[in-house]
């Protein structure tokens, strides 16, 4: 599963975050189009997580926005 987050605000970016379950998993991007590949490690167990992409401007200005993504047992 691969996540895709295009930053469409014209203001410039300070950074873009990404957490699963509240956990960092990347963080630091600089780039307003986010690609990160979730479960890579297929270390997520079986069960509801949430993912949430947080984005920073230079003024420190915070945009954020969760996901609620369920991995089923194959």
């Amino acid at each position: 599963l691969n996540v895709r987050w295009l930053i469409q605000d014209s203001s410039s970016l300070r950074s873009v975050n990404f957490y699963i379950d509240w956990v960092s998993a990347s963080m630091w991007w600089k780039s307003k189009e986010f690609v990160f590949e979730v479960n890579k490690d297929k270390n997520l167990s079986v069960w509801k997580h949430t993912l949430k992409i947080e984005s920073y401007d230079l003024q420190f200005n915070k945009s954020e926005i969760s996901i609620e993504l369920e991995v089923l047992k194959r």
